[in-house]
């Protein structure tokens, strides 16, 4: 079963195992615990039968802009969804566009 949820501070060394291969190939940003922790409310992650199997941030950059970050998830119907989340969260605060950054097109 996959749930999404809003991390605690226990999550964080999972959600940094999760980024990690994706930081070694250069696709994501390296984070301290500490940077994860002080943006902790602005993750949204996926939880699996194992654990953590995604993640994605997202944060405020301007009064209607939004940026999502730290997309991680190892299934692409998952990935789906957790985008969607996302998204969601950005529009109920107020912004209308969103936008991500990636090392791939």
């Amino acid at each position: 079963m996959v749930a999404l949820r809003k991390p605690t501070v226990t999550d964080v060394p999972a959600m940094q195992a999760l980024m990690a291969p994706h930081i070694l190939r250069e696709e994501l940003l390296p984070r301290s615990a500490l940077s994860i922790v002080q943006g902790l409310r602005d993750y949204t992650v996926v939880d699996g039968d194992a654990g953590l199997v995604g993640l994605a941030s997202v944060r405020l950059v301007d009064v209607h802009l939004a940026e999502i970050g730290a997309v991680v998830c190892m299934d692409a119907d998952q990935l789906q969804v957790l985008l969607e989340a996302v998204l969601f969260e950005a529009r109920s605060m107020g912004v209308d566009r969103a936008f991500i950054l990636a090392a791939d097109p």
